[in-house]
């Protein structure tokens, strides 16, 4: 991860460097606002929103 063609020194993203990922699982489907809405509310893990009917808006 990282680089070694550093735009903005001191940001973190360099050196270039190898590191070792544990195993981890990817969505067969895209998050989005909707479904995060949904889970947000569903776990009220998400208390302040504003979610139009169609699914965009946004999560404070």
């Amino acid at each position: 991860m990282g680089t070694d063609d550093l735009v903005i020194s001191g940001d973190g993203e360099g050196p270039a460097r190898k590191i070792l990922l544990q195993d981890f699982a990817l969505e067969v489907e895209t998050v989005t606002v909707r479904r995060f809405a949904e889970f947000g509310v569903r776990t009220r893990a998400v208390r302040n929103r504003t979610l139009r009917p169609n699914g965009t808006g946004t999560m404070l």
